[in-house]
């Protein structure tokens, strides 16, 4: 039985050394890249949970709200109205939020909220400033700015302090807008000084018109013989040229006896007519008797 003969497959070409170590160098290079990117990755998470972690520390916390320029509309109330509290993340707060819920307050005309890193935040307040004091039917009075915003309900001091008062017109609540106050009449009010102010008991909304009642002079009588309740009035219609207005009006009252007065008609302020009481005869007699 003859044998037979096993032959070995030829061995596969071997491969250049050159092209081994190539091989090896790129395997080993992307190991380190994947390493350095791993790294990077673990510093980035430690970084962000780190900085996470001190925006919840105790040195990032509202320490104090300080306030400033609330002299009518109280400290107090403006603290409420931002919303902010002791202890609250400096990193959470919604300082356009804070400002817009304390430029709402009645008396609050503008409003700045800032924080400081070292844990206040300020807020600064410009407020409203009283031209008026609009009376109401029901006998109470209020406060308004020159955009007629009502700001508070008025007291016998806010009358006495010189705010004019006007009468006929209809008020709002606290923080509305009387509508029925037109900003002309705003603008004669703030107009008014000297003669015509110190003699102004009110502004007065009549039927489209606009009159100013003086204060009564002590003595005089009306045409019946009764204590006059007032002065007379200055007409001046729908207020067209405020500013000339109270010019022929301040040089009326400043210029011609005031005995008697009844109108002092201002509608044409080049041309103002000036008329009085007139008295009856029995009042007349009463008088070259007395």
């Amino acid at each position: 039985m003859s044998g037979s003969v096993l032959e070995r497959p030829p061995s596969p070409p071997g491969i250049d050394a050159r092209i081994r170590a190539r091989r090896i160098e790129v395997r080993r290079s992307e190991g380190r890249r994947r390493l350095r990117k791993l790294i990077v990755l673990v510093v980035l998470t430690l970084v962000v949970a780190a900085a996470w972690a001190a925006t919840r520390s105790p040195l990032l916390d509202v320490d104090e709200v300080v306030v400033r320029g609330a002299a009518r509309s109280g400290e107090a109330a403006v603290t409420e109205a931002t919303g902010i509290v002791r202890g609250e993340t400096l990193t959470d707060l919604d300082l356009d939020a804070a400002r817009t819920r304390v430029a709402a307050l009645p008396w609050v005309a503008e409003a700045t909220v800032h924080r400081s890193w070292g844990g206040t935040v300020s807020v600064e307040v410009v407020e409203r400033v009283p031209v008026a004091v609009v009376a109401g039917a029901d006998g109470r009075s209020w406060l308004v700015d020159r955009e007629a915003v009502v700001l508070d309900e008025a007291s016998a001091t806010d009358v006495v302090a010189g705010h004019v008062v006007v009468e006929g017109a209809s008020p709002a609540a606290v923080g509305g807008r009387v509508e029925d106050l037109p900003a002309h009449v705003i603008d004669l009010v703030t107009a008014l000084d000297g003669e015509v102010r110190s003699a102004t008991a009110a502004v007065v909304l009549d039927e489209g018109e606009t009159w100013i009642r003086l204060h009564p002079r002590p003595g005089e009588v009306d045409a019946e013989g009764a204590a006059r309740t007032d002065g007379g009035h200055i007409r001046f219609g729908d207020l067209r040229a405020v500013d000339e207005q109270v010019l022929a009006a301040s040089t009326i009252l400043s210029q011609v006896a005031l005995d008697d007065l009844d109108v002092v008609d201002v509608r044409v302020p080049s041309n103002p007519v000036v008329t009085r009481v007139e008295h009856t005869e029995d009042d007349q007699d009463g008088e070259a008797t007395g």
